[in-house]
């Protein structure tokens, strides 16, 4: 409407200085620029119908690529959740196994067992006149149930007899070795000392005459505990009042 407004303003600005075919061209330019007005307007108008089109084919793409989102999210999720049954159905099928191994060699060890353990005689194989050989029940039985009984248990007791008596043995050994090392490291210390005399006073050969002392009860009393075979023997005291003095020892040489 304003560009109307400027356009009449300037045709009547030039009429007083135009003739009448300017201000007919005038009236054509009029003319001209009202039809590219309109023409510009349609334009827009398309084009602006064409954004709105672009804009919802944008939201509907906008809205498949989230919902392409969600469900890759989600499939995302089902994997990890199949991945995890997976891993706990591979453990428990692993720990089924183990278990179905254990319990056959626990039937198999239960069956040796039974076949080593003496049992009343259930049945006996017969040859017939034909030569055929039979399994018949015997008429009587050599031994009484409760000797079967007496005789297992006393076997179990012997094997559990058996296995302390090798923990025993192992012990024995193990200490026999550490005394071996104490009296090494006894023996060294005693080098050390005798080297060291001259320089310690009064006082510091009054303890090594003590600690020479207890080293020949230490001597003695190891002479008593091993036989002529160089095998170490000791009692249950020996062993406790061995590990004082090893507990004794390690304490002294932590101090240093």
């Amino acid at each position: 409407m304003e560009l109307e407004k400027e356009i009449i303003k300037e045709v009547l600005r030039r009429a007083e200085n135009e003739n009448i075919q300017d201000i007919k061209d005038s009236w054509d330019m009029r003319g001209f620029i009202g039809r590219k007005k309109k023409e510009i307007a349609e334009e827009i108008k398309s084009y602006k119908q064409e954004i709105l089109t672009y804009q919802d084919e944008l939201k509907g793409l906008r809205k498949e690529l989230t919902e392409g989102k969600n469900t890759i999210e989600d499939l995302e999720s089902q994997k990890q959740k199949l991945q995890e049954e997976i891993t706990q159905l591979t453990q428990d099928l692993i720990v089924e196994k183990a278990k179905s191994g254990v319990k056959a060699e626990q039937k198999k060890v239960l069956e040796s067992r039974q076949k080593l353990l003496p049992a009343a005689l259930k049945s006996v194989q017969i040859y017939l006149k034909d030569g055929s050989v039979a399994k018949a029940k015997p008429a009587q039985k050599l031994f009484s149930e409760d000797i079967y009984k007496k005789y297992r248990v006393e076997l179990k007791e012997n094997h559990i007899l058996k296995t302390q008596l090798s923990e025993l043995e192992l012990e024995n050994k193990r200490l026999s070795i550490e005394l071996r090392d104490f009296y090494a490291e006894l023996m060294l210390e005693g080098m050390d000392t005798t080297q060291n005399q001259k320089q310690e006073s009064k006082e510091s050969l009054l303890e090594k005459s003590e600690n020479t002392t207890k080293k020949e009860k230490l001597t003695a009393k190891s002479s008593q505990v091993i036989d002529s075979q160089g095998e170490f023997i000791a009692t249950q005291e020996d062993i406790s009042e061995f590990k004082q003095m090893l507990k004794a020892q390690k304490e002294k040489k932590s101090k240093k």
